[in-house]
């Protein structure tokens, strides 16, 4: 670790290169060699002139992101590159960004599919606020058993409204019902759910029974019989509160 003399003897050091606006974090990251998104800030086994050079865009972003990201979607422009919510980079967009006029050009397939894929991630982030509940091997209360559970149905049902988001643009690109759901399909939606997320609705929430069968025999296997009817009695709830929530 490096404490607060030091790094500000870093920017110090730095500021007749980079300037004032140095961030602390950016210095730090770079000693740790770990960015606080996670991956590495350059890679130890490149040469020194490529890690030099990584470590200068890594310093490049912290100072000042939007130009960098303006000189990086220029050089993409060219090639005509999409990032991945489908976005094309045009010459012509890139020009008026530096006049101050950002326009971004919207291919609907391609964002529809990548976001697909951050809808999955959702959902299961979301699936994964009351599994770790419902698995944890200590003590949980009826309480926050329910507190797990109504922390994520809302999660789900955020990943559901931001999905539906992109299908109504992308509808209204152009796409009809049945390129929408094969869009969806085509990155690991389900049909249940590419089919909600076109009518505007929210797939009805289940549980399959492997996650309680999955749960009671490694209890029983690590923990006892006890534990494997504990977690019985949670699944009873829980079975009872997406009852409820489907019904609403």
């Amino acid at each position: 670790m490096i404490d607060d003399a030091m790094m500000q003897s870093a920017v110090e050091a730095l500021k007749p290169f980079f300037g004032a606006d140095i961030a602390f974090s950016n210095i730090m990251e770079i000693y740790k060699n770990e960015k606080v998104s996670g991956g590495a800030v350059y890679n130890e086994s490149d040469t020194p002139i490529g890690q030099l050079g990584s470590i200068s865009y890594h310093l490049g972003k912290g100072l000042g992101p939007s130009v960098l990201s303006n000189i990086e979607r220029g050089f993409k422009s060219w090639d005509g590159q999409r990032n991945a919510a489908g976005r094309v980079y045009r010459v012509e967009d890139e020009v008026a960004a530096l006049a101050g006029f950002r326009v971004s050009t919207f291919d609907p397939k391609i964002s529809l599919h990548f976001r697909a894929f951050d809808f999955n991630q959702s959902k299961r982030d979301a699936t994964r606020l009351l599994t770790s509940t419902f698995r944890d091997a200590n003590e949980v209360s009826d309480s926050e058993l329910i507190d797990a559970f109504e922390r994520s149905s809302t999660a789900r049902r955020e990943a559901f409204e931001k999905m539906q988001k992109i299908v109504s643009a992308a509808r209204s690109s152009g796409l009809n019902r049945l390129q929408i759901i094969q869009i969806l399909r085509s990155n690991g939606v389900t049909k249940t759910d590419a089919e909600a997320l076109e009518s505007g609705d929210a797939a009805q929430w289940n549980l399959s029974d492997s996650t309680l069968k999955n749960s009671v025999n490694k209890a029983d296997l690590l923990f006892g019989d006890s534990t494997g009817r504990e977690y019985e009695r949670r699944w009873q709830i829980i079975q009872r509160l997406l009852q409820e929530e489907n019904e609403q």
